[in-house]
């Protein structure tokens, strides 16, 4: 009875630290994701932010030609 005992014991220790080894890796997954979530976040306001630029650059153009042939006609 009592080796029973000791071996129920034992599977609960074994349980709490498997636990935590599970926990201890979700909280890396999750630290890694929001990682990756932070970088991608970061790279689609880089690209928008150029998307802009670009636009605004186009539209100078545009205006500053319109501009032109509105004085020369």
């Amino acid at each position: 009875m009592e080796f029973q005992n000791r071996n129920s014991i034992i599977n609960v220790i074994d349980y709490k630290q498997l636990v935590k080894r599970k926990e201890g890796q979700y909280e890396n997954t999750h630290g890694r994701l929001r990682t990756r979530s932070k970088e991608r976040i970061q790279r689609k306001f880089r690209e928008h932010e150029w998307n802009l630029q670009s636009m605004s650059a186009e539209w100078d153009t545009i205006l500053s030609e319109l501009e032109a042939e509105r004085i020369f006609n």
